[in-house]
C-alpha cells in the first residue's frame, strides 16, 4: 500500500514539473515564435459592420428634389424705353424697378404705398402702360389677383385699370394721373393716349367722357347725353385728329346696346355711326376711312362722306 502511494506522489510531481509556464509579453521583450490568436471580448456595443458606399446623387437630381419644396416661382419681365435708355423690371409680386441702363439712376414704383394700402392689398404690382414720346415719363397701372367680375361688360370689354400713375424718369417723382376710387375697389377707367402724346382720353367712376391735355393739364368734358353709362374701346387715328369709341347703354335688362362714335378733336364734335348689340373692333385704314369688324361682318365708313352734326 505504501509502495502504491509513493508511486502516485511521484507521478503527480512529474506532471507538475512538465507543465509549461505562461509567458507574459512586455513591450521590451516581445514574444517570439508562433502564437495562437487570442479572442478578446470587449464590454459594450458591438461594432457595426461596414456599409457599402452610398450612391452619389447627381446635381440634377438634387435640384429636382429641392424644387418640390421651393417657394413659388415669381415671373418677371423687362421692358425697354423707346430710346433704350431705361429698363423696367416688373414681377408678379413686389415693387416695379425702373433703372437707367448706364447705372446713373434707379427708381421703384411701389404697389402698396400707391394703391394697395387703400384696400388692404399687399400682393400686387405696377405694370407699365405707356412710355411718353419725349422719354421723360412712364405710366403705370396697378395689377393684383384676382379682380374680376364675370358677365360684366365694363370689366370684360372696357376697363383697363383701376388707376393710372406717372413716373418722372429724371426725378423719380410719382404723381397720380387717374386716382383710384377709395369707396369702390372694382371701379376703374377706360383710357387711351393719342399717338402724338398730346392727349389722354378717359372716363371713370366719377367722370364723364374727358379729354385731358397732358402738358397743360387742361381737361375738356364731352357730353353725349345721359343715356350712356360708360365709354371705352378708344381708338385714335394715326394723325391724332380723330377718335373712335363705343358708348354703352342698356335697352332693357336683357339686352345691351353699343353706340359707335367718331369725334373730331379740333371742335370735339361727335358723329354716331351706328348702334349694335355686339362689339366691333376699330381699324383706321387712313385718316378718313374707318373699318369696324365683328365675328359676323365687316363695315367700312368713309368719314369724308359722313356728315358731322
Amino acid at each position: 500500500m505504501k509502495i502504491w502511494l509513493a508511486i502516485c506522489v511521484l507521478l503527480l510531481f512529474c506532471l507538475i514539473a512538465c507543465t509549461p509556464k505562461a509567458v507574459t509579453p512586455s513591450p521590451s521583450n516581445p514574444p517570439t515564435g508562433t502564437a495562437s490568436p487570442t479572442f478578446t471580448q470587449t464590454v459594450g456595443p458591438s461594432p457595426r459592420p461596414s456599409k457599402s458606399p452610398s450612391p452619389t446623387i447627381s446635381p440634377a437630381t438634387v435640384s429636382a428634389r429641392k424644387t418640390l419644396f421651393a417657394a413659388p416661382v415669381v415671373s418677371c419681365n423687362s421692358n425697354f424705353s423707346p430710346d433704350h435708355e431705361w429698363t423696367i423690371l416688373t414681377c408678379d409680386h413686389g415693387d416695379t424697378k425702373v433703372s437707367r441702363n448706364d447705372g446713373s439712376a434707379s427708381w421703384e414704383v411701389p404697389f402698396y404705398e400707391k394703391y394697395g394700402m387703400f384696400y388692404g392689398i399687399k400682393d400686387g404690382t405696377m405694370g407699365l402702360q405707356h412710355w411718353s414720346k419725349d422719354n421723360q415719363f412712364a405710366y403705370f397701372i396697378p395689377y393684383f389677383c384676382c379682380l374680376d367680375v364675370p358677365e360684366s361688360d365694363f370689366f370684360n370689354d372696357f376697363r383697363l385699370g383701376p388707376a393710372l400713375y406717372r413716373l418722372n424718369l429724371n426725378s423719380g417723382k410719382i404723381t397720380t394721373t387717374l386716382p383710384p376710387d377709395l369707396n369702390d375697389m372694382v371701379a376703374g377707367y377706360s383710357f387711351a393716349f393719342s399717338p402724338n402724346d398730346k392727349y389722354l382720353v378717359y372716363d371713370g367712376p366719377h367722370s364723364a367722357l374727358s379729354l385731358y391735355e397732358l402738358k397743360t393739364g387742361k381737361t375738356e368734358e364731352i357730353d353725349l347725353g345721359d343715356e350712356y353709362l360708360f365709354y371705352g374701346r378708344y381708338n385714335w387715328s394715326a394723325d391724332s385728329k380723330q377718335l373712335a369709341f363705343i358708348a354703352f347703354h342698356s335697352i332693357s335688362t336683357q339686352q345691351s346696346a353699343y353706340s359707335y362714335f367718331v369725334m373730331n378733336i379740333s371742335d370735339l364734335a361727335s358723329t354716331r355711326l351706328m348702334e349694335k348689340s355686339q362689339i366691333y373692333d376699330f381699324t383706321w385704314t387712313d385718316p378718313a376711312l374707318l373699318t369696324l369688324t365683328s365675328a359676323d361682318e365687316t363695315l367700312d365708313f368713309d368719314l369724308a362722306l359722313t356728315p358731322t352734326p
